[in-house]
């Protein structure tokens, strides 16, 4: 092991100036480095592990008997290690242990493309006080990014992508890591949290993209627009609700790529943001089209009584604009336009609806940004400032109502049988009702008659002998029984 040198008088004061600009003190030292990395090795089924470079195959060395400097993927500068490179480590399986936390000089870690890499992020990671990159890409971590990240105050990069157990969203902490540059966490099926207002706060941001997550809700928050240096924000296919006006004064964002389709933001949210400046000099590319499911009908499910008015409505109307058009279909067939559908319920009207409102091309969806720095090569080779945008409602189930109006607890009151003694019946059915069908029928089931009741009252003549009889009724598909006897 090489033996530490003597802490320098330039060093000293150099410590002692970042103790007064409430700079992080670094506390461990080389021996502590490579303690915790022997840990670490023992963790993750290090003495299996090769890395293949070029077809060589390379085995980890890291052992008491080893510099740390020799160590394969650790970088020591200035008797600490500075850097953490396992990115494709065959055999590497096993949860990251508590140790990682001692590593407090650690300014980048590489830990991508390690699928046996699982568990969570321990909380002792967050005491990295000096990390600056973070790659953590298709492995098996787990769990939501802790508001400790708050801590990592030095951090400009942030890349997780592809790691389809990590859960959650971006924390709140956020707002100290005021440094941050660049924020990947895409194609993380299963972070279903949202972004906090303190997004803001990171006014150093460049690029934020958290696309094909599919679970992330709530609202794009307004911070977004406090962002100076914002060039690409990339939001597409999730599930988002909602989202801040940036067209709204002093609340626009500068030359920026806005990317944020497929998502279930209603173009009630998304038309006030159609003016945005769009020049040589400055302004924004924005896609918004397709927003699936967007906007709401009055319920998922709805019973409606046969005869009366089925009616489907959409919560959040859209301002009146003359280049947005509406399409309703049942059963995927289309069956009339505009923002309200009515009809006639019976039969025939059961089934499942939804609403299509497009409008017309570059409303929601413009050209290229000249002045962006970030272009969607897609959209260079195809443009598609002629695309329309479309926004589909959630499919709406209508079914009749089978009690019309008849509490299903006091349906069997509905209708009553009353024996003359005479050999008829006369049958009774209450004023909500009309055309009930009948049958009567003996204790072998044999039936004896049957017909419509016309009218609330009916008398049946039967020439029956005397025993047990039963009536049945045909109630808007329910069927109620009434024992008689003669």
């Amino acid at each position: 092991m090489k033996k530490m040198t003597t802490l320098t008088l330039a060093a000293m004061l150099f410590t002692a100036l970042s103790v007064f600009a409430n700079e992080p003190v670094l506390k461990g030292d080389i021996d502590g480095d490579k303690e915790a990395l022997l840990e670490i090795f023992e963790a993750l089924n290090g003495t299996e592990w090769v890395k293949i470079i070029e077809g060589d195959e390379y085995y980890f060395n890291w052992s008491e008997d080893e510099y740390v400097e020799d160590f394969i993927g650790v970088t020591v500068e200035d008797d600490r290690v500075t850097a953490l490179d396992l990115k494709g480590i065959e055999n590497l399986e096993g949860e990251l242990p508590a140790a990682i936390g001692r590593l407090d000089a650690l300014q980048k870690i590489e830990l991508s493309d390690n699928l046996y890499l699982t568990g969570t992020l321990p909380d002792e990671f967050y005491n990295l006080i000096s990390l600056q990159e973070i790659r953590i890409a298709n492995t098996s971590i787990a769990g939501p990014l802790s508001d400790k990240i708050g801590q990592l105050t030095q951090l400009v990069t942030i890349f997780m992508e592809k790691n389809p157990y990590m859960t959650g969203g971006i924390p709140a902490g956020i707002k100290d890591c005021t440094m941050l540059d660049y924020i990947r966490v895409a194609d993380n099926v299963r972070m279903d949290g949202s972004i906090p207002e303190e997004i803001g706060n990171c006014t150093n941001l460049t690029v934020f993209q958290c696309e094909r997550g599919g679970k992330w809700t709530g609202r794009i928050p307004e911070g977004f627009a406090k962002l100076p240096n914002l060039k690409y924000l990339n939001l597409n296919e999730n599930s988002f609700t909602g989202i801040a006006n940036f067209c709204a004064e002093g609340n626009r964002m500068p030359s920026t790529m806005l990317e944020i389709h497929r998502n279930l933001i209603p173009f009630g949210d998304l038309l006030p943001m159609k003016n945005f400046t769009r020049s040589a000099t400055g302004g924004w590319y924005y896609r918004f089209i397709e927003q699936y499911k967007g906007l709401k009908l009055t319920k998922e499910e709805i019973k409606v009584k046969g005869g009366e008015s089925l009616v489907l409505d959409i919560d959040e109307l859209l301002p009146n604009h003359g280049g947005v058009t509406f399409k309703w279909f049942k059963d995927e067939v289309e069956i009339g336009t505009g923002k309200k559908f009515e009809t006639t319920m019976n039969e025939d009207a059961a089934g499942s609806y939804y609403c299509e409102i497009t409008t017309d091309p570059d409303i929601l969806n413009s050209g290229i940004c000249p002045n962006c720095e970030w272009q969607d090569p897609e959209a260079t080779i195809n443009p598609r400032p002629s695309e329309m945008a479309t926004n589909t409602t959630a499919v709406i189930t209508v079914a009749m109502d089978s009690g019309s109006g008849i509490d299903e607890l006091k349906s069997a009151e509905a209708v009553s049988v009353i024996n003359t003694n005479d050999g008829s019946f006369i049958i009774k059915i209450n004023n909500d009702l009309n055309n009930v069908s009948y049958k009567m029928i003996n204790i072998n089931g044999q039936v004896i008659a049957s017909g419509t009741i016309k009218g609330q009252e009916q008398e049946i003549t039967t020439s029956v002998p005397d025993g047990v009889y039963v009536f049945l009724f045909d109630i808007h598909n329910k069927t109620i029984a009434k024992k008689v006897v003669k």
